[in-house]
């Protein structure tokens, strides 16, 4: 079952009796030695599938790992609780509360806050509902509660976020709805407060396995360790050196806090990349080995040295722009076809202006994970507007923005002015 594995990886796949943390460079495998790691509990050491935990961050990484461990064990159907932080949560507290609950998601959370602005009569441009849930989202996350404004003055604007937070709250109280957020504060207060419940699972867990660690906040990192702590066969997976979520939570210095938490714990690199070739990687270390928190691993690949890297830095995002799309416009002309060429961009912002460029020299694209900035509904009702301005008898635009924003004009007033 391991011939698939590198050294390393077999490794830390049979080391066993001793809380692990893999340090796991890009491209390594991390998410396949997880896998072979639950495969190899079940099958060589007999554990059944239900005394098996396994944390990762999306569904869709759970939904892999899981077909990967049917077919490496032939087997339909496994036990394990295997999947995200907030379903892993979610399944606990329903298991454990009498009173049923209802989960909602981020629109449904924005669309309350949104109501409780306009009940407030606030201004929407002041606070925007997206930015408020957020906000709460962040304050939840760092245990401030809705009554607690800290030490030093706040502006009225930081009162008014509070307010908002504080009727939120009641309003989920009431309907008895909890957030993605409360999945996870309240499973950790009531392992905390029923010493009961929290034997039941550390009982039933007898081995931990977390992926993706460099992406836990505090409070991920506070339910792995209620439910690991004591734990031999606890093993964390992650690279240090990819931990670029701290803008949501993500605290690298839980890479340090494991260590420390789990005595004996024992640490393997993974160093073999299979996706890139050594020039890449060997550019990859040179930036990342400013990094704070670098752990020094050597990266290296069997794909070869591979071409030289070209570097461009433009002054402004409009020369970015027009590098790209020159240099498209150069790989046709040697033969490539559009659909070969592939441009990643580091956030969405950098999609308008790139949009334009390629608009203007009929370059053929594809927005991949995202909308294309003449299909967003605001960039649509603004052309609405500016074709009926140009042409009043265009009634499919005037339709579109006779009510955006709302005026409350209904079905009668367009009858009234034939329209």
């Amino acid at each position: 079952m391991l011939n698939e594995l590198n050294e390393q990886q077999k490794e830390a796949v049979k080391a066993f009796d001793t809380p692990l943390l893999i340090s796991a460079g890009a491209g390594s495998g991390k998410t396949r030695v997880i896998t072979y790691k639950i495969a190899h509990i079940i099958r060589e050491h007999g554990v059944p599938s239900y005394r098996i935990l396994g944390m990762t961050f999306t569904n869709k990484a759970a939904d892999v790992m899981k077909k990967r461990l049917t077919d490496i064990l032939g087997t339909g159907r496994l036990d394990l609780w295997l999947g995200t932080f907030h379903s892993l949560c979610s399944r606990i507290l329903k298991t454990e509360m009498e009173k049923p609950f209802i989960i909602i998601d981020e629109n449904d959370k924005k669309g309350i806050v949104r109501e409780i602005i306009r009940e407030m009569d606030l201004d929407k441009e002041v606070y925007e509902p997206y930015t408020i849930a957020t906000t709460i989202s962040k304050l939840k996350n760092n245990r401030i509660p809705p009554h607690h404004h800290g030490s030093k003055a706040v502006t009225e604007e930081v009162e008014q976020v509070f307010r908002i937070y504080k009727k939120y709250e009641v309003y989920k109280e009431k309907a008895v709805y909890f957030d993605f957020d409360d999945l996870l504060i309240k499973t950790i207060r009531l392992l905390q407060t029923d010493a009961q419940v929290l034997g039941k699972y550390r009982d039933q867990f007898q081995y931990i396995l977390v992926d993706e660690f460099q992406d836990t906040n505090d409070i991920q990192y506070e339910l792995i360790y209620l439910l690991g702590h004591g734990h031999t066969n606890i093993t964390a997976v992650g690279d240090p050196d990819q931990s670029i979520y701290s803008w949501r939570g993500a605290n690298v210095h839980n890479f340090k806090k494991f260590t420390q938490d789990f005595q004996g714990c024992r640490t393997i690199k993974l160093e073999q990349n299979y996706r890139s070739p050594n020039i890449i990687l060997k550019a990859a270390t040179c930036v990342i080995s400013h990094n704070s928190s670098y752990d020094n691993k050597k990266l290296w690949s069997r794909k070869g040295e591979g071409e030289k890297l070209k570097y461009f830095s433009g002054h402004f995002i409009d020369e970015e722009s027009c590098f790209i799309r020159e240099k498209i416009r150069e790989l046709v002309r040697k033969g490539y076809a559009y659909k070969d060429i592939a441009v990643f961009c580091r956030t969405n912002y950098y999609y308008e202006n790139l949009e334009f460029s390629l608009r203007e020299e009929n370059i053929p694209y594809r927005i991949i994970g995202g909308m294309k900035f003449f299909d967003r509904l605001e960039v649509r009702n603004v052309i609405a507007y500016l074709k009926f301005i140009n042409n009043p008898r265009d009634d499919l635009s005037l339709l579109r923005i006779i009510n955006i924003p709302n005026r409350g004009i209904g079905n009668k007033s367009l009858e009234k002015i034939g329209r």
